[in-house]
């Protein structure tokens, strides 16, 4: 199997321009659900302006470092879309050796750009084969049921076969260059029978929210031609349904 360096869930959540306390709660609400996951993703900080971690249990300061990350970048970027939008990239680490420990969790939050993204570091050298699988999956629900998201997808970085870089599903195997991709695993804000989407390894319904989408119920490998047929088979029927938007028109032309 191709070593993974990391795995990424993406969440295509609505653009919000919010306040640090409200960017707070549901920062709160989706770090605890990812914490009953495993116990590496607990214990989530920042950094604030002056490079001091900050913990998100002591609410007052973190609130502050949000507050002010959020307004540094709105003198910086007054123009820009959104600007002033409160977000965060947090994560257990409080160092650079636990941030490049296996399975070492990284979440960027960015609601005034419509992201949110969770990378896993090394995680099948972490949790193996079969304990990876099912926390990518578990994490992809959590990000699901916690999150408005529109779309969620599921990539790897792998090396390239000889060494020099990485690879990604998305820059380098995706099926449709002008729609969105689905990768490894993910979700639609949908109710999707199985019958429609055969080749998937599995589907399971998030109440009240949609369909998690499984491509392939082992690690991701993207040497494997098996697993790209599988993910392409996938998202074609994705496609085909009206599941993966249109994403770049003039490609269509």
């Amino acid at each position: 199997m191709t070593e993974i360096y990391n795995a990424f869930i993406d969440a295509t959540v609505p653009v919000e321009v919010l306040s640090a306390e409200a960017a707070y709660r549901q920062l709160l609400q989706l770090t605890e659900e990812l914490g009953e996951i495993h116990h590496l993703f607990q214990n989530w900080a920042l950094r604030d302006s002056s490079g001091r971690p900050v913990l998100l249990s002591d609410k007052a300061r973190f609130i502050d470092a949000v507050a002010e990350n959020a307004a540094y970048y709105h003198r910086k970027y007054p123009t820009a879309a959104n600007s002033g939008g409160a977000g965060a990239s947090i994560t257990p680490a409080l160092s650079q050796k636990a941030h490049d420990q296996p399975g070492c969790p990284t979440l960027d939050y960015r609601p005034w750009f419509g992201r949110v993204t969770l990378s896993i570091n090394a995680p099948v050298q972490a949790f193996g084969p079969d304990g990876t699988s099912g926390i990518i999956r578990s994490c992809v629900r959590s990000m699901a049921t916690r999150l408005d998201a529109v779309f969620v997808a599921t990539d790897v970085t792998s090396p390239l076969p000889d060494g020099e870089g990485y690879e990604t599903y998305a820059h380098f195997h995706q099926l449709f260059p002008h729609r969105r991709w689905l990768g490894w695993m993910g979700f639609v804000p949908h109710l999707v029978p199985k019958k429609f989407i055969p080749e998937a390894a599995s589907m399971e319904v998030v109440k009240g929210k949609g369909t998690m989408i499984v491509a392939l119920d082992e690690p991701f490998d993207l040497r494997n031609p098996e697993h790209l047929r599988r993910v392409h088979q996938v998202e074609l029927r994705m496609a085909n349904a009206g599941l993966l938007d249109i994403t770049d028109p003039t490609l269509l032309e």
